[in-house]
C-alpha cells in the first residue's frame, strides 16, 4: 500500500478522505 499511496496526489488523498467520511 505504501507504493500506491506515494503515487496519490494531495487531491486524490482529499477525495478518499471525503469518501471515507461519507461511509
Amino acid at each position: 500500500m505504501g507504493s500506491t499511496s506515494s503515487m496519490l496526489t494531495q487531491y486524490d488523498i482529499e477525495e478518499v478522505q471525503e469518501y471515507c467520511r461519507n461511509l
